[in-house]
């Protein structure tokens, strides 16, 4: 099974392990947030930040976690804040892998910080998975120190501003030993708010517990702020709260961001509801705890009353927490809604804007259409003429030439009968106007122009569909009630009728006399000769057949009962 291992549960560093990204440790400082006290007969207590950052600060630090000096032997907590590791300060090939944790140790520092510290080794696969997880582990395998609790938490890695941490407690003494990885600036100053706040709780198991529950309580409530102030950004944009939705900002870009942040929400609530389950499952181990260890004897005694004291203030806390993170929960999903309400009108303006854009095109299209079809139609008309034109221009037809003037008279024989007298008007012939053959080529061209525009119109004309027997022609009627009385008739001249009434429906078409009286034909279903063949009303008592009886050029409607 995939679980902690509890035989060799402390975390021991290899160079070969891939779980962290060593650096230069001369370049960052941690700090160590100390508030620890001394049993008899030292009776000390030291509380105060140390800063570590070259060699002389780490060994005399360190040196107090051997066994001379009997530091596990101390109530309170030693808390180290490693600074986080800025992802532009490492090299390209190394921020790529940021599913692997940056610290701001070298190799050989490390592994005195796990050793000394004593982490829970379920850190390296927290780091891997890259989402919120937590485990808590109990130890009862060192038999000089007792028993050890130990906590391991990891915050997703989705957004900026995620740390982990890991913390072991040695219940016999009350000493708490933690790292926090990843913490800025103002992550440190919280982390020293929240410790300098609960004074009485330094020694309790639960220490490092509450305080990454008000870690990830501030950063999930500054992701959704961040998550609503994105919202309100995109409304803004997209005019949701005014009466028209400017037209200029309706991009696909602003879709996709749209798209975006309900992603980011939606993930938001998922990461509330994960730290949400978690913290549950801390309280139900508070409760159970508290059952174990309440006897009635155990509570006279001051360190149980203020250890169970404690553990009601830790269960509240969490269940305010829980309270807080529900709040958050239903803000992500009111501002999923939003925004999934605000995409369904973007993207139905946005179609709406296309339709109105396809059907412009549409109309211009269909403009252009009867452009061309009048341009083609004016062409087709003069496509006659002209080759007819072209026809008789060719040399092949000898036409003598025979002109009217601008008087429309002969023009072709102005001769002189005088032979003596020269004939002038051989000398200066009037301008020819019309010829005589002008008469055939127009005849020719109109002619032609109309069997062009007739065949146009044939083609054109739109073909009838073959009848299916719902409408009026001929068609042929298949009875789906009586399959095996009229399986198939070819009639003439019917026409489909629905009539009202408390019956479903019915139908009816004329018949003339020859088709009335075929043999075959279902006479039951046949009134009389005179009257047309209709169909049975269902419904009421019996059956209702329905006929026209034809009375002069007028059907008229005709029921009768059949018994």
């Amino acid at each position: 099974m995939d679980w902690p291992d509890v035989q060799r549960p402390v975390l021991k560093i290899s160079a070969t392990d891939k779980s962290f990204i060593y650096g230069d440790e001369t370049n960052f400082t941690s700090q160590v947030l100390r508030d620890i006290s001394s049993p008899a007969p030292h009776n000390y207590q030291l509380k105060s930040p140390h800063l570590l950052k070259e060699d002389d600060d780490w060994e005399p630090y360190l040196e107090l976690f051997s066994e001379e000096t009997g530091c596990l032997d101390q109530s309170g907590y030693h808390v180290l804040l490693s600074a986080r590791v800025v992802p532009e300060q490492l090299e390209p090939e190394i921020a790529a892998e940021l599913n692997c944790l940056p610290e701001p140790f070298s190799l050989p520092r490390w592994q005195q910080v796990t050793k000394n510290f004593r982490l829970h080794n379920v850190i390296c696969k927290a780091l891997r998975r890259g989402k919120s997880y937590s485990a808590y582990l109990v130890d009862d395998s060192d038999s000089r120190h007792g028993t050890v609790e130990m906590y391991t938490a990891v915050m997703s890695s989705e957004w900026l501003n995620n740390i982990a941490i890991s913390s072991t407690h040695f219940k016999s003494s009350n000493l708490t030993l933690a790292v926090i990885y990843g913490c800025d600036g103002e992550q440190m100053e919280r982390i020293k708010q929240l410790l300098a706040a609960s004074p009485e709780v330094r020694g309790h198991p639960l220490l490092m517990v509450g305080v990454f529950a008000e870690l990830q309580r501030d950063r999930l409530e500054d992701l959704v702020l961040e998550t609503e102030k994105q919202l309100d950004t995109l409304f803004s944009q997209l005019g949701v709260n005014k009466p028209d939705i400017p037209k200029h900002s309706l991009t696909w870009d602003l879709s996709r961001q749209l798209r975006s942040v309900r992603l980011r929400a939606k993930k938001v609530e998922e990461e509330a509801k994960t730290t949400k389950g978690e913290l549950s499952k801390m309280i139900t181990r508070i409760r159970e705890a508290s059952e174990e260890t309440s006897s009635p004897k155990d509570l006279d005694r001051p360190s149980v009353k203020s250890f169970a004291t404690s553990a009601e203030r830790f269960t509240d806390r969490f269940l305010e927490i829980c309270n807080e993170l529900e709040s958050m929960m239903v803000r992500c999903r009111i501002g999923l809604d939003e925004a999934t309400f605000a995409r369904e009108l973007f993207m139905a303006e946005l179609s709406r804007q296309e339709a109105k854009y396809a059907r412009n095109e549409a109309e211009n299209t269909s403009r252009q259409a009867r452009t061309g079809t009048v341009i083609a139609f004016v062409a087709m008309c003069y496509l006659p003429t002209t080759s007819v034109a072209t026809i008789f221009a060719m040399p092949v037809f000898d036409f003598k030439n025979r002109w009217w003037n601008e008087r429309f008279r002969d023009g072709s024989s102005n001769s002189n009968t005088n032979p003596d007298t020269p004939d002038l008007s051989l000398m200066n012939p009037p301008p020819p106007v019309l010829s005589g053959y002008f008469w055939i080529y127009l005849i020719i061209s109109a002619l032609l122009t109309v069997g062009t525009l007739y065949s146009w119109y044939i083609y054109t004309q739109p073909k009838p569909q073959p009848n299916d027997g719902l409408a009026g022609g001929s068609g042929s009627i298949r009875s789906s009630s009586e399959p095996s009385i009229a399986s198939s008739w070819t009639l003439k001249n019917w026409k489909a009728y629905k009539r009202g009434g408390s019956g479903s429906f019915s139908w009816g078409f004329p018949l003339s006399d020859s088709e009335a009286r075929e043999p075959n034909f279902p006479k039951r279903w046949s009134l009389d000769p005179r009257y047309w063949f209709g169909g049975r009303e269902r419904g009421g008592n019996g059956d209702t057949e329905l006929g026209l009886e034809v009375i002069g050029s007028e059907p008229v409607l005709e029921e009768r009962k059949r018994d």
